[in-house]
């Protein structure tokens, strides 16, 4: 920033008093006017605290990478997303007049899928006057704007599902010039803020929504003592959730290469199929068996991973085909797990 002042002439003083000492066990030393002594001064990792005055007409903008590494763990199918509604503050804490704007809003996909934002916000001018008030009591001057199912494409921002939002700004102060008469100001408690409210109904529809999970494990046994050769693992699921699941268990080595897989011999029913609780809440009991081969106990000392992999979709009741349902409040899933496992007895 130039602060200059508005006419360009003022300037800042850093008194400095430098003394110098010549090696008192060295030679005499000689000094006269025609030598130089430079000063050399910088400031680093300034914070300001207070500034006043013309602040000039400044330009910034930028783009930013936002992460949700909760959507990581999606790796296909498609979901469909009902009214979404998108809420933007833009809050100027400066006593400097701001004109902004939104240059660009984009969900990215891991595959290299991009779906930008359309919204009557993208592009707009938005002015910001200056803040009112001083240090402790400052007063920010605010602007809402409304992004939703009917004025954008909001709802194909979100069914793109990946796991990086990109955002793109621009901030110009003063842009009519010094019109404070150079008594812009700037309070360390000054913030220049974009907060972003979601309302999004859990209502949706998921057409093989695949998600994965890695886990770090370890299992070991002597094959010259006792030792598991097989068996299974059964999961019993009480499932409050209007959707159903395929589960998969993907045995993996240190390189995370596969030794084993086992797919469950049933799937995880939707509540849309069960009974009401005592809550009246939809709830369906399923059982799940995941086989242990004697081929994984052979090869059980290099397991390191294990990847977890769900299909999810949300059934009509007869199950012919996809539905959008609403998740109601209390959903929840209850899993118990057992097993049954073959044992080899050495003597």
């Amino acid at each position: 920033m130039d602060l200059r002042g508005p006419n360009a002439v003022d300037y800042n003083v850093l008194q400095a008093s430098v003394t110098a000492v010549s090696d008192p066990n060295g030679p005499t030393v000689n000094v006269t006017p025609a030598q130089e002594f430079k000063v050399e001064a910088t400031l680093k990792d300034i914070a300001l605290d207070y500034a006043r005055g013309y602040f000039g007409n400044q330009l910034f903008s930028d783009t930013v990478l936002l992460d949700l590494p909760i959507m990581e763990k999606v790796e296909s199918g498609l979901v469909d997303i009902q009214s979404v509604q998108l809420g933007l503050s833009f809050s100027n804490g400066t006593k400097v007049p701001i004109r902004g704007a939104l240059t660009q809003i984009a969900n990215i996909h891991s595959s290299g899928s991009t779906v930008a934002l359309n919204a009557p916000v993208i592009g707009q001018d938005l002015y910001l006057a200056p803040a009112t008030g001083s240090w402790n009591s400052l007063n920010p001057s605010t602007q809402q704007v409304q992004v939703n199912s009917g004025n954008s494409n909001i709802e194909q921002v979100m069914e793109n599902l990946g796991s990086k939002f990109q955002a793109g700004y621009a901030i110009e102060i003063n842009p009519n010039a010094n019109l404070n008469g150079g008594w812009d100001e700037i309070y360390s408690t000054s913030r220049i803020k974009v907060v972003l409210h979601a309302q999004m109904p859990l209502q949706l529809q998921a057409d093989q929504l695949t998600l994965a999970d890695t886990f770090q494990v370890s299992l070991k046994q002597n094959g010259a003592k006792t030792h598991v050769v097989g068996g299974y693992f059964q999961l019993d699921a009480a499932n409050a959730f209007p959707m159903q699941a395929q589960f998969k268990l993907s045995f993996l080595n240190a390189q995370k290469m596969v030794i084993d897989e086992s797919v469950g011999d049933a799937l995880v029913l939707s509540s849309v199929a069960g009974i009401p609780n005592a809550s009246g809440i939809l709830v369906k009991n399923s059982s799940v068996r995941f086989y242990v081969s004697e081929f994984l106990m052979q090869h059980i000392n290099e397991l390191k991973f294990l990847r977890v992999e769900a299909v999810l979709d949300t059934p009509v009741a007869s199950g012919a085909s996809n539905q959008v349902v609403a998740v109601p409040v209390g959903a929840f899933m209850q899993v118990k797990v057992k097993a049954a496992l073959k044992t080899e007895i050495v003597y």
